[in-house]
């Protein structure tokens, strides 16, 4: 006996296939990478960003130097590395330093003495984010463009002074590489005035 399929289940059989479909993107964008422009007082920082949407990190090359920051919020920790001289400083996601070398901690931290308010949606480098302003007191001090699906800000506008906001550019799929969030063993760990924590002994 010849079976059919009535026109119900040929429909319902066309939504799971869009609906798997659509999924097919977001399962297979777990991890990325993007160039990102840092611009503070007129001048410009370029990052490389790399992430496993647990973690983050920055590579870059300031004043001849090469600099990597390993962002690990899960466990409250930045790791600062000077590759030239094969430095690592270590601090809170919340510590100064770390403040200093990641626009998103340093936007969540001006977050806990301040108030933030959720404006609606935009789309910015072709994601959706949700649109938010921090203030302090009446004080407009930041707005962000938060991408869920990234778990990060595409972009982020500080209002205290000119032409100060962090973007991303480019941002693509990436496979990912364990050793960009790992310390090398042989970094010598430093503390904030970059002076070894445990000096090596020296030679007899």
């Amino acid at each position: 006996m010849k079976k059919t399929t009535s026109a119900h289940n040929r429909h319902f059989h066309s939504y799971i296939l869009v609906m798997l479909l659509l999924l097919i993107p977001l399962t297979g964008f777990s991890q990325w990478q993007a160039n990102m422009i840092n611009s503070i007082s007129g001048g410009e920082k370029h990052y490389k960003v790399y992430s496993n949407l647990d973690q983050y990190s920055y590579s870059f090359t300031e004043d001849e130097i090469s600099g990597v920051v390993i962002v690990s919020p899960g466990i409250n920790q930045t790791a600062i590395l000077n590759i030239d001289e094969k430095m690592v400083h270590y601090t809170t996601c919340d510590g100064m330093m770390s403040s200093m070398n990641d626009p998103v901690q340093a936007y969540n931290n001006y977050k806990k003495h301040g108030e933030e308010k959720v404006i609606g949606t935009e789309t910015i480098a072709g994601y959706e984010c949700i649109k938010k302003e921090l203030y302090q007191g009446d004080q407009k001090l930041f707005t962000q463009w938060f991408s869920e699906k990234l778990k990060f800000p595409v972009r982020i506008e500080g209002h205290f002074s000119e032409n100060a906001y962090m973007q991303l550019e480019n941002i693509q799929k990436w496979d990912l590489i364990p050793s960009v969030f790992i310390v090398p063993a042989d970094y010598i760990e430093v503390d904030e005035q970059l002076e070894p924590i445990n000096p090596p002994l020296p030679d007899k």
